[in-house]
């Protein structure tokens, strides 16, 4: 049975040959976390959530290898934590490719997400950017491919969402 890990003011890197398979991968937990995860190349999947910014400024940084994530939320607001601020969270994707198998969640809630995808292949069953009161979300797609399965939803339900697509493929069916 895998665990979860934290990442709070670190950085952990996965490289070619590497191999991470937490239940969870969670980026930030009180306000001051800068944690930082970074994929250059190897395998990574998580069976349960990957929360980038679930509480503080945290990123997810991917230039090549394989990352599947069960569900994803890139800025949130730690509730299990309270009194926590809303975090900042910020995943950015030069190359590789990232699998969301459910939902990708940027800025829900009371936070601040912002996804960046200039290169590689992002994928997702559905992709919600701004989600809930509060929850500012933005994707920046100016190259390779990004593909929600179902549903793009851009501002859903009092959250405030942008999409900006200025170059690749992006494919909301």
């Amino acid at each position: 049975v895998s665990q979860s890990r934290y990442i709070f003011n670190g950085d952990l890197t996965v490289a070619s040959g590497g191999n991470f398979n937490p239940n969870q991968l969670v980026l930030g937990w009180e306000p001051w976390h800068t944690g930082k995860f970074t994929q250059t190349g190897g395998t990574v999947r998580t069976e349960s959530w990957t929360r980038v910014g679930w509480s503080g400024n945290t990123q997810l940084n991917q230039s090549g290898g394989t990352f599947s994530a069960s569900d994803l939320m890139v800025g949130w607001i730690n509730w299990e934590n309270p009194g926590t601020a809303a975090a900042t969270g910020t995943l950015n994707q030069t190359g590789g490719t990232f699998e969301t198998r459910g939902i990708a969640y940027v800025g829900l809630q009371g936070g601040t997400g912002t996804v960046n995808v200039s290169g590689g292949t992002n994928t997702s069953v559905r992709t919600i950017v701004g989600w809930l009161a509060g929850g500012n979300g933005t994707v920046n797609h100016t190259g390779g491919r990004m593909q929600a399965g179902e549903t793009t939803f851009v501002g859903f339900d009092g959250g405030t969402g942008v999409l900006n697509i200025s170059g690749g493929d992006y494919v909301a069916k």
